[in-house]
């Protein structure tokens, strides 16, 4: 597995990158990742360190703006969820697993839409879905891992988090109606994926909901429910495909 790239190797790309991009150089500036005089001569130094939260979050809103920003970094989004690792915030320092809860989320009638309309409206149409999911995600200390399609794969440390930006995300402003399902459970971390039975329980559960619904599964409720203020309506037992035994699912309203 490769190890993550190091703070360190990241500031010093970060200086070229901003260089030769306008719109990141001002947003790293109102952030205060970096200053003027540091950009004008990066060799005197690198600049103060920023808490791990701030260089996170620019790097999700740099990459909602210019999609290619990763990749001119030499990183991916498992990458920074790495860092996350690192400092405690997924996991113990040094492990690779983790107790996360894993929200999917995705747009009814995505398939449809594109036979009728065509492949670059329906592009167009998830370019600007995905923009208005990050805030939401960022908001409640999320880390979007993937996209599927039209769905997303989003992993967050807190469960009451992931609940109240589920419920957030399906009540929003969508193109199509979302819908959204969630687990939580120990998963394995890597700079590629993340990997577990949470992940498939927490798919099955998202595929068990339709478009404007929100549902969690019964060891999700347990743990985050009680920290909202949030109505739960259930439980019901569902047999999932490929899970041995019945999921407990709860539908969440405000």
């Amino acid at each position: 597995m490769r190890r993550p790239r190091p703070p360190e190797f990241v500031a010093e790309r970060l200086a070229a990158l901003l260089r030769s991009n306008p719109a990141l150089h001002g947003l790293a500036v109102e952030v205060g990742i970096v200053d003027q005089d540091w950009l004008a001569n990066p060799k005197a130094g690198l600049p103060p360190v920023p808490p791990v939260e701030t260089m996170r979050r620019f790097m999700e809103r740099a990459v909602e703006r210019s999609p290619s920003s990763l990749n001119a970094l030499g990183l991916n989004a498992l990458q920074l969820m790495s860092w996350d690792v690192a400092w405690n915030r997924f996991a113990v320092r040094g492990s690779t697993e983790a107790v996360v809860s894993v929200l999917f989320i995705d747009l009814q009638g995505f398939t449809q839409f594109t036979a009728e309309h065509g492949d670059a409206e329906a592009m167009e149409l998830l370019t600007t879905h995905n923009r208005s999911v990050g805030p939401v995600v960022r908001r409640f200390d999320g880390m979007t891992v993937k996209h599927i399609g039209d769905g997303m794969m989003i992993v967050f440390k807190d469960p009451a988090k992931a609940i109240r930006a589920g419920l957030e995300l399906v009540q929003g402003d969508h193109p199509l109606p979302l819908r959204a399902g969630a687990h939580t459970g120990s998963a394995i971390v890597t700079d590629n994926d993340v990997f577990g039975n949470v992940v498939n329980i927490a798919s099955r559960v998202a595929g068990q909901a339709n478009g404007g619904e929100f549902l969690i599964s019964g060891d999700l409720y347990e743990l985050g429910a009680g920290k909202t203020d949030l109505t739960f309506r259930g439980p019901r037992e569902v047999s999932l495909k490929g899970i041995d035994q019945p999921v407990e699912i709860w539908l969440v309203e405000s």
